[in-house]
């Protein structure tokens, strides 16, 4: 965690390779690299090297901020990590937590999921709203005359988030209560997955209470109102069938 740097002999691991046909490569030539793993650190959380402490803090200081500032930041800390680095431990961690939400997923949908009483009791809100983020696409075909890289489009999406917390009994966020989110850059079925999987899983059938609220959109032109007050009716209404769907 504070940038010590620690030796290790650990087993190295090759994926096997199918016969391919063609050519063989000669001697020396290199294929992709990253193909193998680590199975002994993977299996305590050691990403590229890094432990999962530090992990956590490089994934949190790339937030927010570039990977050069990133790096800057946790180089006067002591932490002597590069730009590149610090963005390949993000991408792998990032990697990691989709995997592991994917099989959560899956648990959720075969019945297996398992179920924590992290709500027992407890009066919870579910806030749902949505953002604008800038997601770069690489282009196809080949690379322009004038240029030195393909290019890439950058193309606006709208992620879709929610947030799950307690309230007390004046309406009023817990203090201490710890709150858990999740989002996704698919469509709402997709979303409302996410937050039935959620639910599920921190044990909802042993709250109280169920509370949902939507922030709507400002990207939009303001409706009239009697356009409005229909949309509205229909959103409480898909959002109360959905949690009485949800609930076990």
């Amino acid at each position: 965690m504070g940038g010590r740097t620690v030796s290790v002999e650990t087993p190295y691991m090759l994926p096997v390779r199918g016969k391919k046909r063609g050519r063989k490569r000669k001697l020396g030539r290199r294929g992709k690299g990253g193909a193998g793993v680590y199975p002994a650190l993977e299996n305590v959380g050691v990403i590229h090297g890094v432990t999962p402490a530090l992990c956590e803090d490089v994934t949190l200081s790339a937030l927010n901020n570039t990977f050069d500032e990133a790096s800057d930041s946790l180089k006067r800390r002591g932490i002597d990590i590069s730009p590149k680095r610090a963005r390949a431990v993000s991408e792998k961690f990032a990697a990691t937590a989709l995997e592991i939400r994917g099989k959560d997923l899956d648990d959720y949908h075969n019945g297996a999921a398992a179920q924590a009483p992290a709500l027992k009791d407890a009066h919870v809100a579910v806030c749902l709203d949505g953002g604008r983020i800038n997601i770069r696409t690489p282009k196809n075909g080949r690379i322009p005359d004038d240029a030195k890289r393909r290019g890439f489009n950058a193309n606006w999406r709208e992620p879709k988030l929610f947030t799950i917390y307690s309230l007390d009994e004046e309406g009023k966020r817990l203090k201490g209560s710890p709150h858990f989110c999740d989002g996704t850059i698919s469509g709402p079925e997709k979303t409302l997955d996410l937050l039935a999987a959620e639910l599920h899983r921190l044990g909802i059938g042993g709250a109280k209470e169920l509370l949902s609220r939507r922030r709507p959109s400002s990207r939009h032109r303001r409706p009239s109102v009697r356009a409005q007050r229909q949309t509205e009716k229909t959103l409480v209404q898909q959002n109360e069938d959905f949690f009485e769907r949800g609930l076990p």
